[in-house]
């Protein structure tokens, strides 16, 4: 099979996958708001943040110099899989050692507790680091969304079921630790893959010099997306995080459920067609059309429908989450357009570029948190976007330029006129949500009815999104077959 016909394969059977996840998700969501409050779930987001940012180093970036290597050998694999676990035992222990700490310093008992259980999934997931990342290189992704499909299934029914019965709090970890380790395991079974009994730090050394800078970039970009988290839960509250993390997962979980998955399997597309300069820059301004195209027709119908979503999936209880769900709305539709960029820096062995711009956005994502604090929650979450929308998106735009060789006219083209069309078509959206105070469920869906519409005529003003448009209406009719919105084909690394 041709690396096109994989790609597709793959996007086809990630994109599958994801559906179900996200029906399994939206059950998850509206059962277990139903017995949990703001409080539970803040007092769960602060300990992820925590551990989000700890659980990077245990991957080393040795999961992405795997899948950009033009060849992996065996004892190469093997000693990085070995490495993967040390690195995620050592991990597992400084997290339990941080629980009481951190139990001391907010005041509560359950977070001694809380900070071990996700040690255990820190430790469970450094085994199956190098097995997914061989997947991802040989593009098997539907052995990876099987996995995830089944692991999210068993997970949320553990954790529903532990949240009928009273416990809480507790029914998110135990939805973690299921998913975590019936993924392990189901991805272990699926794989022939073996590591041999050996570790050579000299087969090592290479991917590790490339993986310190991976390391080193993921561990700011987590950084920049736990401080929000962090800032929140330490001077506004837990309970003004569990309405801010509801909020966040409310828009963000179509996004990542189906765009991100996507862009992943374009990306590892797009790291062997980097050799061809003209074929690259297609390949990315096609992907960022797409990404820009998606994004915005979720967020335009959350941003309509805002009221019905919060209120129907959370329930009356979460009306607070409404004016945050709309102000992290802007940052929602570039934040996959900005994930893309920092994957075709990576793609052009730009590593240390990417390490330094993360560096410039952590100190914009810090300023912006800080100055937003006196204002409470909506002051955060409208700090933490303005800092998004105005400063990091555009200059992201033209540093990728500079450092990957696509001008920025053609590069930045795909997305203009779709940012300016979702501006205008949000606009009228904002008119009538300050009109209509609490509009019925008919209101918001006349909402919705003049806003996509008005979206999509202004997008296909552009020659670019008419191209776009036409590739996913192509894909759709031969049912998405072996087409790339560019030539992969003969594309080698």
């Amino acid at each position: 099979m041709s690396l096109k016909a994989k790609a597709v394969s793959g996007a086809v059977s990630t994109g599958t996958g994801q559906v179900l996840k996200f029906a399994i998700r939206t059950v998850s969501l509206v059962v277990l708001a139903r017995y949990l409050g703001p409080a539970d779930y803040g007092v769960v987001a602060l300990v992820t943040a925590i551990t989000s940012v700890l659980r990077v180093f245990q991957d080393a970036g040795l999961s992405m110099a795997t899948v950009q290597a033009p060849t992996v050998s065996q004892v190469a694999s093997s000693s990085m899989y070995w490495l993967n676990v040390l690195l995620g035992t050592v991990v597992a222990i400084v997290i339990c050692a941080i629980g009481p700490l951190a139990a001391s310093f907010y005041d509560r008992s359950e977070l001694v507790f809380l900070f071990p259980c996700f040690a255990l999934i820190a430790l469970v997931t450094s085994f199956r680091a190098q097995r997914v990342a061989l997947l991802q290189r040989e593009l098997k992704f539907r052995v990876l969304a099987r996995a995830e499909v089944v692991s999210s299934v068993l997970g949320v029914a553990a954790g529903i079921a532990c949240a009928v019965t009273g416990w809480g709090l507790w029914s998110l970890v135990v939805i973690e630790v299921v998913q975590a380790t019936v993924n392990n395991a189901l991805i272990v079974r699926a794989h022939d893959w073996k590591p041999d009994r050996v570790y050579t730090h000299a087969a090592v050394v290479p991917f590790l010099r490339f993986g310190a800078s991976i390391l080193a970039s993921n561990t700011l970009t987590h950084s920049s997306r736990s401080l929000d988290a962090v800032v929140i839960g330490s001077f506004v509250g837990p309970a003004a995080l569990g309405i801010y993390n509801r909020a966040q997962n409310l828009l963000n979980g179509p996004l990542r459920q189906f765009i991100s998955p996507m862009a992943a399997v374009a990306r590892a597309a797009v790291f062997r067609a980097t050799a061809v300069q003209d074929r690259f820059t297609r390949g990315v301004t096609a992907i960022l059309s797409l990404i820009a195209l998606g994004s915005a027709l979720i967020v335009l119908t959350s941003f309509a429908l805002a009221q019905q979503i919060v209120l129907v999936l959370l329930g009356n209880d979460w009306a607070a989450c409404i004016p945050v769900f709309m102000i992290l709305m802007p940052f929602a539709f570039i934040e996959p357009c900005i994930v893309f960029l920092h994957s075709v820096l990576v793609s052009k062995g730009e590593a240390s570029a990417l390490l330094k711009w993360k560096c410039f956005s952590l100190t914009v994502v810090v300023a912006g948190l800080f100055s937003g604090i006196p204002w409470g929650l909506t002051g955060v979450a409208s700090a933490y976007v303005l800092s998004g929308v105005l400063i990091r998106f555009p200059l992201l735009f033209w540093y990728t330029s500079r450092k990957v060789g696509i001008p920025l006219p053609p590069l930045f083209s795909p997305v203009l006129p779709v940012l300016f069309a979702c501006v205008v078509a949000g606009s009228l959206a904002l008119y009538r949500h300050v009109n209509i105070s609490e509009p019925t469920v008919l209101q918001s869906f006349v909402t919705l009815a003049m806003t996509l519409p008005a979206f999509v005529v202004l997008v296909m003003l552009h020659p670019a999104s008419r191209v776009s448009a036409r590739f996913v209406i192509t894909s759709i009719r031969e049912r998405l077959g072996p087409a790339l919105p560019f030539g992969l084909s003969t594309a080698k690394r």
